[in-house]
């Protein structure tokens, strides 16, 4: 009987280590494990067109939330070594709008106006935009942009930035030890991408 058990989980066996392999052509293993991060970061910038095709054409994060468990933390860091202070206030400003819970709101007008429409070029812009998205007033901004736990927030983010050497976005890190290889991935159609790419995630949250 266990004789004929084993023969019939045989195919099984060798199907998982195919499926195991081709998956490890989609992503590295990083020279040094980043310890307590959450089990998915997604790293991306305004001024990365990429990023933009990702939220806007795949709508990629909406699908991650939906396929990937909802005790799984997700979180989503605006790099700043994109558009020097430009690209530091945009951190700053994503960082505000996720403590005051409107991130999905702003995201898609920011990405429209900074990359479409280029009507958000400086601080100034960003800052007038920011406020009539969100209702805040300027009195309230000011108090965020000075608060200590949105600079703590930025300043852990840039430190995992910088351990993982991170040069280039859209970025997903799972598990703070392994990053996905976007240009691995099947490209074939949205319905391929995301089916692909949520495999791949699953894959990895349950890889030590």
């Amino acid at each position: 009987m266990k004789k004929i058990l084993a023969i019939l989980l045989l195919p099984l066996f060798f199907l998982n280590n195919i499926q195991a392999a081709i998956i490890e052509k989609k992503y590295n293993v990083l020279e040094k494990k980043i310890i307590n991060a959450p089990p998915i970061i997604e790293f991306f910038s305004f001024l990365c067109p990429h990023c933009y095709e990702l939220e806007k054409i795949y709508n990629l994060n909406h699908y991650i939330k939906k396929h990937i468990s909802h005790s799984v933390k997700i979180e989503r860091y605006h790099v700043n070594f994109l558009g020097g202070k430009f690209g530091q206030a945009l951190t700053q400003i994503w960082e505000i709008s996720k403590m005051i819970g409107l991130d999905n709101k702003i995201l898609i007008p920011l990405f429209k106006k900074i990359q479409d429409e280029k009507t958000i070029t400086n601080f100034h812009t960003l800052k007038n935009e920011f406020l009539k998205l969100t209702l805040i007033n300027e009195k309230e901004l000011k108090f965020l942009w000075n608060c200590f736990v949105i600079k703590s927030i930025i300043y852990n983010q840039n430190i995992i930035q910088n351990t993982i050497n991170l040069d280039h976005i859209p970025s997903i890190l799972i598990n703070g030890k392994y990053s996905i290889d976007n240009e691995k991935i099947n490209y074939n159609s949205k319905k391929e991408f995301i089916k692909d790419y949520i495999h791949v995630i699953k894959f990895l949250l349950k890889k030590k």
